[in-house]
């Protein structure tokens, strides 16, 4: 059923992804999909090879095939299937480094895709420290008044 949903939703945000983006290209939704599809007969299979081989395959289709991500999008879809912790971030950090090896410097944009991830591992003890983080009230109920003068003095100043 998921599949389905997933399968629908790629085919209504077809037409709008090319006039918008890319006009020979896949949208994303079709790369969850067969990401989707490659987890689920993953799952059916208990032999290595067959799993490997279904993930290559598949990545290669997704190269060949304009997909929005290509191999790249299986890729990380997967890492966040087997990952965990400081693992997903370093499998991640992994795969970053291999796209920009292979894209050279057109694929630096990719290595702040980093950014997410770390906020996903890190980001709920990250928080709980804040929580427990008391500013003073006049601090707080200062905030706005402060920080309108502070955009009023630029303004004027003409910064």
């Amino acid at each position: 059923m998921y599949l389905t949903r997933l399968f629908a939703l790629a085919l209504l945000s077809q037409i709008p992804y090319q006039l918008a983006l890319n006009p020979h290209g896949l949208n994303v939704i079709a790369t969850l999909l067969m990401a989707a599809m490659v987890m689920q007969l993953m799952d059916q299979t208990p032999s290595l090879w067959v799993k490997g081989s279904m993930v290559i395959g598949a990545a290669a289709i997704m190269q060949i095939f304009p997909f929005d991500y290509g191999a790249y999008g299986l890729f990380m879809v997967l890492i966040f299937r087997w990952f965990r912790g400081e693992r997903l971030v370093a499998a991640h950090l992994a795969l970053n480094l291999l796209y920009l090896l292979a894209y050279g410097p057109g694929g630096l944009v990719q290595m702040l895709s980093i950014a997410p991830t770390l906020l996903i591992v890190y980001g709920p003890n990250l928080w709980k420290r804040l929580e427990q983080i008391r500013v003073r009230k006049w601090l707080w109920r200062s905030f706005y008044p402060v920080h309108l003068a502070a955009l009023a003095v630029l303004k004027w100043a003409e910064l």
